[in-house]
């Protein structure tokens, strides 16, 4: 039963058409013979009953006949028509003779023994019944009427009251056996309409029970399949079915459950993603965080240098000034001996006053340059956490390329990721060119600082000499003028560089911003990529692989 239900749906279909068809067939075939052998048989009866019966009829009717020509003779008295009675008493005697021979025969093929018995009577009845007539004929044609009619009333009147009573009973035998032939006919014919109704039922009763298996063997299977596909739309991917059925059923169903185990797989995967985008967002959130701060910290910083630098403009640019009222009071003192030595220990304190603001000036210098190497610094971590923001935007657009088409939105954002941590990584690296050449003019303008600290030294024993031997003034002054103007125009180069450092932190603060921005911007980036991972994770949550 198992291997039928094995086949498939047109080869059952098929099948039971042909055990259908077959019943019906068979059914049919044997109807057709039992109404055949019915018909047979009531054709056998029709023909001998009704052989017999015309031929008791044709013997009846020539006794009758016979019988007529025997009075008309004794009534007659026209010799012709004796003569004529007399001919046809003759052939109705031969028609009487062949009918009860035929009825013989008849009897000796298919008669029973009661009525091989009653014709044998008749033939001995009229045997008798006619040697009288015959006789009482004779004596008619004698024109001895009375004597006729004794003959015929006294010899032939007993076999031939016997001979119509053998005639009556044959009649009455041969009618009671077509009646009950008859009925056996009707009753065969009832019985065969009844087997083949019953046939025809068990037939029916077959095609339903073969129609019922059928029918289940194709439903249960597709029931089973149909709750399978149920639990799939619901999220249930741990439903599992036995294959049973015929084979598009078993395809089907076979196919049904590679399908859900291959969505729990990739679900699983999509949900291990899930985690790993999450976890990666989570990183990538910290690593903006560590930018923005990076980037405050940076523009603070750099406001402060800013500040510094101001400053030291302010202080050089007063220096300069200084050097030029000294270079001023050198002329004087060329031209005013007397006052000399007193202009002469204000320009040593003076000079005293320049060797502290060079002097602080080269401490801010330095001061400049550590903070140029701690923003080196912070820009290399900006580059760095640009690097890894784009490693990290590049695995989320391969996640998100694995993902498929519900990943195509979180791959567009990974991709921007992606270009921000460049745009963050070219900025940094600008950053790091500026904050260079600002350390490379920090170290040029301490040198410079230090190379005036020695000059200022060198001006202050000279003005201490000038001091301990006024006449010497005059002859250093143009040295002292000298020493100034170098001061003068190494100060007025030094305000330049500042003034230059100054224009460069501003481009500093300005990129600072746009990271700052940037990284606002990343942060952004990074929530959306959050809530989409919340989204997919909520997503395949619902359904159940485990």
């Amino acid at each position: 039963m198992k291997t039928l239900f094995r086949l498939g749906i047109g080869q059952q279909l098929a099948l039971a058409f042909t055990v259908i068809v077959g019943l019906f067939v068979v059914v049919a075939a044997w109807t057709t013979f039992s109404l055949s052998r019915v018909d047979a048989a009531a054709g056998r009866i029709a023909t001998v009953s009704l052989a017999k019966e015309q031929q008791i009829a044709e013997l009846a009717y020539a006794y009758a006949r016979m019988r007529e020509g025997v009075r008309n003779n004794i009534i007659f008295t026209d010799g012709e028509v004796m003569k004529g009675e007399a001919e046809r008493y003759g052939k109705e005697k031969s028609r009487f003779a062949a009918a009860l021979a035929s009825l013989e025969k008849i009897a000796a093929e298919q008669g029973e023994p009661e009525e091989r018995q009653i014709i044998g009577r008749i033939a001995d009845q009229s045997a008798k019944a006619f040697a009288a007539q015959d006789k009482a004929m004779a004596e008619a044609m004698q024109f001895l009427s009375a004597v006729a009619m004794g003959i015929l009333q006294q010899d032939a009147a007993p076999p031939m009251r016997a001979l119509d009573a053998s005639i009556d009973q044959l009649r009455q035998l041969v009618q009671a056996q077509s009646r009950e032939r008859a009925n056996d006919i009707v009753a065969e014919s009832a019985r065969t309409s009844r087997f083949a109704l019953l046939l025809a039922l068990l037939a029916a009763a077959i095609a339903g029970v073969l129609g019922y298996v059928l029918t289940s063997s194709v439903r249960k299977p597709l029931q089973a399949t149909a709750r399978l596909m149920e639990n799939l739309a619901a999220g249930d991917l741990t439903a599992r079915i036995e294959p049973d059925g015929c084979a598009e059923i078993v395809r089907v169903q076979g196919a049904a459950l590679a399908m859900t185990s291959s969505l729990a797989a990739t679900l699983g995967a999509i949900r291990q993603e899930a985690a790993q985008l999450k976890h990666a967002v989570g990183a990538l959130s910290g690593a903006a965080a560590e930018v923005r701060g990076g980037s405050e910290t940076q523009s603070q910083a750099t406001t402060a240098m800013a500040e510094t630098l101001q400053e030291m403009s302010s202080r050089i640019s007063h220096i300069a000034r200084l050097g030029q009222d000294a270079q001023q009071l050198s002329g004087q003192a060329g031209r005013d001996a007397d006052g000399g030595n007193r202009k002469i220990l204000a320009m040593v304190e003076e000079i005293r006053r320049i060797a502290g603001l060079v002097s602080e000036s080269a401490t801010t210098a330095e001061n400049l340059g550590r903070e140029s190497e701690q923003i080196s610094a912070i820009t290399s971590v900006i580059h760095d956490l640009a690097d890894q923001t784009n490693l990290l935007a590049l695995n989320a657009a391969i996640e998100a390329a694995r993902a498929g088409e519900s990943g195509r939105g979180f791959a567009v954002v990974a991709d921007e990721v992606r270009k921000l941590a460049e745009k963050t990584t070219a900025s940094a690296s600008e950053i790091a060119a500026m904050v260079s050449a600002i350390q490379n003019g920090s170290r040029s303008m301490a040198e410079q600082m230090q190379r005036s600290v020695g000059r200022v030294d060198d001006g202050l024993q000279m003005a201490c000499q000038a001091g301990e031997s006024i006449g010497a003034i005059a002859s250093s002054n143009q040295q002292v003028a000298a020493v100034i103007e170098e001061v003068s125009s190494s100060l007025r180069q030094q305000s330049d560089g500042s003034r230059e450092i100054a224009n460069r932190i501003e481009g500093v603060v300005r990129m600072i911003h746009e990271n700052a921005r940037a990284s606002a911007l990343m942060t952004s980036t990074v929530n959306d990529l959050n809530r989409l991972a919340a989204s997919l994770e909520s997503g395949i949550s619902r359904f159940r692989t485990a």
